[in-house]
């Protein structure tokens, strides 16, 4: 059995957050599986693209926070788990989607994340409360767009949607 990669010793930003949807794992699956569609529900999304199918091993490229991302997919169990490496500018690290369906019938979504490089440890505070914020509110916007509550938003044209934007 391979290792953990969200199990990094030390790590100097590890971001780890849960929340609870009134919706089916199969509901949630929907929304956080279609990458190409971030950015239709959490404003901190820019731009994402998965080139292929979700399946291990596939390209994603987006933009987050301000910093452009590449990914490559790593997990992929259907309704369950969603996991991928981050790569940017001296930086690395994992992020993994797990969902879990409650007896109510809804699901605890967990959003897990792990940083480390160079730049990471020179900025592991500014960068931690960056990133805490940032998937605090792309949980909220997870369960209300699934929960009916939250509405895609639409890019005027040419904005926001290219890997360079």
């Amino acid at each position: 059995m391979e290792p953990d990669p969200l199990a990094v010793e030390d790590a100097p930003v590890d971001i780890r957050l849960e929340v609870e949807v009134d919706a089916s794992p199969e509901q949630v699956w929907r929304l956080v599986s279609q990458v190409d569609r971030w950015p239709g529900w959490h404003v901190g999304v820019r731009f994402a693209a998965l080139r292929g199918e979700l399946v291990p091993g596939t390209l994603m490229q987006w933009r987050a926070d301000g910093m452009r991302i590449t990914s490559y997919v790593q997990e992929v169990e259907v309704e369950r788990r969603f996991g991928f490496t981050l790569k940017t500018l001296g930086a690395s690290g994992y992020f993994r989607w797990s969902l879990e369906p409650m007896l109510d019938g809804g699901t605890l979504v967990r959003s897990e994340e792990v940083w480390d490089g160079l730049g990471v440890r020179f900025l592991r505070r500014t960068l931690r409360k960056t990133l805490q914020r940032s998937r605090t509110s792309w949980l909220e916007a997870l369960r209300d767009r699934v929960e009916g509550a939250g509405e895609e938003r639409v890019e005027p044209e040419g904005e926001g949607r290219r890997p360079d934007g």
